[in-house]
Order: structure tokens, then C-alpha cells, then sequence
């Protein structure tokens, strides 16, 4: 009987999974819908097309927005108000407040940044609405009721915080202008700190609106509650060891803003490493929950699998806080050294 609850639930997934799936049964010819073989063939193909071309127009509407506010304010040029004003840090609020805004302009103004950058800020709120959504309507209950839930945890942990390419380029994109940060008179740990605090808050802010968007569906307040707070020190450790990592081999030397934000499998690595450890985390999480579930129907005890279950979230919040405080202190040890390594 868990066997079989196993699978029906993979199953569920698969579907909720509709555009890969689709493309997996039009790989393999499967029959779907009680079609023929050429019939069905054309269907997922159609499921195929249909949500990329869907995708496609999100990323096209946002990156054209993005253009539009940088062709705008490149063309503007400078602010008349700030005009023969000599700018210092104590007027701006501080170093740290100057290198973030410096950040945050430098990103806006290049459309290809901007897009890589700021695309998951879109793209992974609309994934969790319509992965709860499309498991409601399959179960015939809220998203509460099904393990489905943990699908949309895996989702933000896997590309909310794992598409935070702003931090996995965040060196990389300054380009041969990293000789003249490297002038400024500010700590190292002072570039590196801005970095960490403007893209640590873009995280959160992904995973904030993607949680909520969650709870709304699911109604699921303590998974909310023991997610969001996974996510927290989760957060800080990912993007301090993927500023660390572009850091460590950065690829200042490009023409065009494209080269800088090209995700080649060695730009790749955080993601990659992130992915791995998403997938650790939905199945030690997620299965206990449906071995649980089923040994409740069938009237078995679940002491083990609440055990396990529980064990789980154990580990991962004690891997993930000492995963921040240990990579925030080796970086901000390691940031004057590799900042005076990078060779313009």
C-alpha cells in the first residue's frame, strides 16, 4: 500500500511537472488521453510549445520593460540636481549604503543584467502559483491536504534562491571597471559587503512574495512558518558562497554585457550545488510526510517516519545556520586577499 501511494504521488508530480512530462512522453511516444500515437505526439508537443511560449512572453514583457527604464535613464544622463555636487560617503549614508546603490544602478542600466539578474523576482512567484493551483484542481482539495505543499517549498528553495544569478555574477559583470572599484577608498570587505546585502535582500524578497503566495494556496501556516525560517540562513549561506566562488575566478575580460551574464557550466556551480542539495531535501522531507500519511490510513504506527521527518528539519536548520555564520566569516577573512589575487 505505501508502494502504491509512492507511486500515485509521483505520478501527481509528473503532472504537475506538465511541460517536462510532456516532452518525456513526446520523446518516448507514449499515448496520453486515449489518443493514437500521432495524435498524442501532437498534443505534447503542443503542451510543450504552449508553456514555453508562455514563458517566452513573461521574459520577453519583462526584459522589454527593463530596456525602456535603462534606454530612459541612460539618455536622461546625469540628474541636474546632483550637478557640480560633490558626492561624499557621510552625505550618501555611509560606504556600505554607496557601493549597494552603485550595485543596484549598475544592474538597472544594462538590460541584459537586469533580466539575468532580476527575472526569478517574476518568474518563480508565477511557478508556485500555478504549481498550487494545478495541484488543488488534481486532488480536489487545497494544496494543504495533498503532500504537494512541499513541492512548492522544494521550487523556492530550488530556484528562488538558486536563480539569484545577480550573486553568482556579481563580480564578473564590473568587468575591467573592477580596477577602479578596486581604487576606491574603502575596505575590500566593503565591495563584497554591498554585493552580499543587495542580493541577500533580493532573496528575500523572492522568497517572501513565492512563501506567501504559498500559504495563500495552501493555508499551510506551520510549513510556512519552519520554511521561512529554513530559507532565512539558507539565504545568507548561498549567496555568500556564490559572491565568494565569482570572486575567486571572476571573467572580467568581455565585450558585451551578454558575455558577463553567458551561465557556463563553471558560472553554473552554485546553482548546480544548490539543486543537489534541494533534491536532498525534498525527499527527506517529503517522503517521511507521505509514508506518514499512509501509515495513518492504513492504521500503522508513525513514531519512525515522524522521527525521520522531523530529524530532517533538524539537520537542514543546523546545516543552514552553520553553514551562514561559517561562509560570511571565511569570506569577509578571504575578501581583501582574492580582491588583491583578480588581475584587471
Amino acid at each position: 500500500q505505501i508502494i502504491l501511494s509512492l507511486k500515485e504521488s509521483l505520478s501527481k508530480m509528473s503532472d504537475i511537472l506538465l511541460p517536462l512530462s510532456a516532452i518525456a512522453r513526446l520523446a518516448t511516444l507514449t499515448p496520453v488521453y486515449g489518443l493514437s500515437v500521432g495524435m498524442s505526439a501532437l498534443v505534447n508537443a503542443g503542451i510543450f510549445v504552449g508553456f514555453t511560449a508562455v514563458l517566452a512572453a513573461i521574459a520577453f514583457g519583462v526584459s522589454s520593460t527593463v530596456y525602456k527604464r535603462g534606454a530612459t535613464k541612460i539618455a536622461e544622463g546625469t540628474n541636474k540636481r546632483d550637478a557640480g555636487k560633490k558626492r561624499d560617503y557621510k552625505s550618501s549614508g555611509g560606504a556600505i549604503k554607496a557601493l549597494v546603490a552603485k550595485e543596484w544602478r549598475q544592474t538597472l542600466r544594462t538590460p541584459a543584467f537586469a533580466l539575468n539578474c532580476l527575472l526569478f523576482l517574476v518568474i518563480v512567484p508565477i511557478i508556485i502559483a500555478v504549481l498550487n493551483m494545478t495541484s488543488g484542481q488534481m486532488s480536489g482539495e487545497t494544496a494543504l491536504d495533498s503532500q504537494f505543499s512541499y513541492m512548492s517549498v522544494f521550487m523556492i528553495m530550488m530556484m528562488g534562491i538558486g536563480m539569484n544569478y545577480g550573486a553568482c555574477t556579481c563580480f564578473t559583470r564590473e568587468g575591467e571597471t573592477f580596477a577602479f572599484s578596486k581604487s576606491l577608498p574603502v575596505d575590500f570587505y566593503d565591495l563584497v559587503k554591498a554585493k552580499q546585502i543587495l542580493y541577500i535582500l533580493l532573496g528575500y524578497i523572492c522568497i517572501a512574495v513565492s512563501s506567501v503566495i504559498m500559504l495563500i494556496f495552501s493555508r499551510d501556516f506551520w510549513l510556512f512558518v519552519i520554511s521561512v525560517g529554513l530559507f532565512v540562513p539558507y539565504n545568507i549561506a548561498y549567496v555568500n558562497f556564490a559572491v565568494w566562488y565569482d570572486l575567486s575566478c571572476p571573467r572580467l575580460k568581455w565585450t558585451n554585457p551578454k558575455e558577463a551574464t553567458r551561465r557556463d557550466i563553471k558560472g553554473m556551480v552554485p546553482f548546480f550545488i544548490n539543486a543537489g542539495v534541494s533534491m536532498v531535501f525534498l525527499f527527506t522531507t517529503w517522503l517521511p510526510r507521505i509514508l506518514i500519511s499512509t501509515a495513518q490510513s492504513e492504521g500503522f504506527t508513525t513514531g519512525l517516519f515522524s522521527a525521520i521527518y522531523i530529524g530532517a528539519w533538524v539537520v537542514f536548520y543546523v546545516v543552514a545556520l552553520v553553514l551562514a555564520v561559517v561562509s560570511h566569516v571565511k569570506l569577509k577573512k578571504a575578501a581583501a586577499r582574492l580582491c588583491e589575487r583578480v588581475e584587471i
